[in-house]
């Protein structure tokens, strides 16, 4: 191979590297119903966003997400209530 090739080469794997990751979408962690509630609670959660029919998507504050499986549909209304003033701005969608 010529000195151009191989640096051409070089320069196609170096970008197809770099921007394999910016396509790469990773499932979110699926966790218990109780650590959910500790999350909420605690008001690390930003937003909770109904994922399917029997889970949700919630979105902390930190920027990761993380999917949770109530343990019925008015599991999450009830948490809220409890909640009081740390889950004031917390977005349900």
């Amino acid at each position: 191979m010529s000195a151009p090739a191989a640096c051409l080469s070089a320069v196609l794997l170096l970008s197809v590297a770099c921007t394999s990751g910016l396509q790469t979408v990773h499932a979110p962690t699926q966790i218990p119903w109780n650590r959910a509630e500790e999350l909420i609670l605690e008001g690390n959660v930003a937003r909770i966003q109904r994922w399917s029919e029997a889970e949700l998507r919630l979105h902390l504050k930190d920027g990761r997400s993380v999917v949770v499986r109530p343990p019925d549909h008015r599991a999450v209304e009830s948490l809220i209530e409890r909640c009081g003033e740390p889950c004031g701005g917390l977005a349900i969608e």
